[in-house]
């Protein structure tokens, strides 16, 4: 989980340096007759796709294609994927295995809850900047208030991940970091004052980041072999994904400031219904 938690942080990291930024880039607001929105799109849309096409080429597909590898380092990490897969099938691709990965319960039962958190996790990812502007605070001011929260995901995501390991508790440590962003949860819906929100704010970005990890290291913890493995990740990557897409509709600026959906929108929605 360790290796998953370093891999994943990546994503609370750039939520802490995307804040930064961002505030730096809206500093350019007006050059090039250009507002400073359009120029973080710009510059950062670019720096992707210019990283991108140059991961293309340096990404090695095999051990064997990592260029700082000798012969035999590039062997015993060959060897150790194949005792890795723990099973006599080694690394190769059985429809067999792929179609089976369908039937496991515990598949599914985990991409569920890795869909749920996906929800919670890039809604927060998006929503970020305008949840904490309802805090009355300028653009620049604002982006960088979203820095710290992420930074600290990712400090509770690292300790978690080697708890996870050391004691070998993944279900322990997503019920501890649910919980975590649960109660961010229910303090955001009662907060009335900057401190309590951006409290609130802390431990919801804190619990829901910390939380993935030890879903996603469980699913290839209960899959082999290679070729299930393989599948039941994508599985849960997919899932995540598409929570991803729901989470767009989560935090409508009608809803501002607390984000709760009005007693008659509820009302109307239940009359759509039964009609």
């Amino acid at each position: 989980q360790v290796r998953i938690a370093l891999f994943f942080s990546a994503a609370a990291l750039s939520g802490a340096f995307s804040g930064l930024l961002a505030a730096a880039i809206q500093q350019m607001d007006g050059i090039g007759n250009m507002r400073g929105w359009q120029w973080i799109f710009l510059l950062e849309g670019l720096f992707t796709v210019c990283f991108a096409s140059m991961c293309f080429w340096a990404m090695p597909n095999n051990p064997h294609g990592v260029k700082t590898f000798t012969k035999a380092q590039a062997d015993h990490c060959e060897y150790r994927l194949t005792l890795d897969a723990n099973s006599v099938e080694g690394a190769k691709f059985s429809w067999k295995s792929l179609l089976s990965t369908f039937k496991d319960v515990h598949v599914w039962i985990n991409v569920i809850a890795l869909f749920c958190n996906g929800c919670s996790l890039f809604g927060l990812a998006y929503f970020t900047p305008t949840i904490v502007q309802t805090l009355n605070f300028n653009a620049t001011n604002t982006q960088l208030l979203t820095v710290p929260p992420f930074v600290l995901a990712f400090i509770v995501t690292m300790i978690s991940a080697y708890t996870a390991d050391h004691y070998q508790q993944r279900g322990l440590t997503a019920i501890t970091t649910t919980l975590v962003a649960i109660i961010g949860f229910a303090l955001f819906l009662t907060s009335k004052s900057f401190g309590q929100k951006y409290t609130a704010l802390c431990f919801l970005i804190t619990g829901v980041y910390s939380s993935a990890p030890s879903m996603i290291s469980w699913i290839p913890n209960n899959s082999a072999s290679h070729t299930r493995r393989a599948t039941a990740v994508a599985l849960g990557f997919i899932m995540t994904n598409a929570g991803g897409i729901l989470s767009t509709w989560i935090y409508p600026k009608k809803d501002a400031p607390h984000y709760a959906f009005r007693s008659e929108e509820r009302r109307v929605g239940k009359e759509c219904l039964c009609s």
